[in-house]
């Protein structure tokens, strides 16, 4: 019954995703704030550049076996439903309803991290432009009416993207990822240029 179900389910998809698009969400999905800001901030100063980069590699290798058996799952159950589906059909119902009750949760639980990287990313660049209106304070770091506006604009404009419709979501998800990916050939080749500046700075730093 189930065999039948996900054939029925396979006829009604079609898809509307070009490699690129895919790509595009695939690629914004895996890279973030973190992935930028935390091997200067947290993993350079404590585990050096070769930690940092054993670091990098097990990170990677781990990424790269889940991506692995995601692939294998989609051949077998070419259908809707992403991991839910792939649980239930390879270890049974119990632990599909435990894989997606906890990928609800996680879902939620990223929701204020993302929202909250753009303003991050404002103070980090612009320092205190949004440091404006109210403010309280939450495990030593202090939040500003003008940063919860930012984070909430950017939930609002978010959630409208979706809802005008999946073709305007592919298209501001590419171009967001093209964007990122040029604005890192751009820093990489400034860190080349200036190789020699950036590792006297980084000398300084951990006299």
């Amino acid at each position: 019954m189930n065999k039948l179900s996900n054939r029925s389910n396979v006829s009604s998809l079609s898809p509307y995703l070009s490699p690129i698009s895919a790509w595009a969400l695939a690629f914004g999905c895996s890279v973030g704030w973190g992935a930028f800001v935390m091997p200067a901030t947290t993993f350079l100063p404590i585990a050096g550049p070769i930690g940092s980069l054993l670091g990098l590699i097990i990170g990677a290798g781990v990424m790269l076996i889940i991506g692995i058996n995601y692939s294998s799952l989609m051949r077998r159950n070419p259908c809707a439903g992403g991991a839910y589906t792939y649980a239930s059909s390879v270890l049974g119902g119990d632990h599909g309803f435990l894989c997606a009750w906890m990928l609800l949760i996680v879902y939620f639980a990223v929701i204020w991290a993302n929202s909250t990287a753009l303003s991050l990313i404002v103070r980090y660049l612009f320092g205190d432009i949004l440091c404006f209106g109210f403010s309280y304070s939450i495990a030593g770091y202090t939040v500003y009416m003008g940063e919860v506006l930012l984070s909430v604009g950017l939930i609002a404009a978010a959630f409208a993207v979706c809802v005008l419709g999946k073709r305007l979501s592919k298209w501001v998800q590419t171009l967001f990822a093209l964007l990122l990916v040029i604005g890192i050939f751009i820093c990489f080749a400034f860190a080349v240029v200036h190789l020699g500046r950036i590792l006297r700075a980084f000398t300084r730093i951990q006299k």
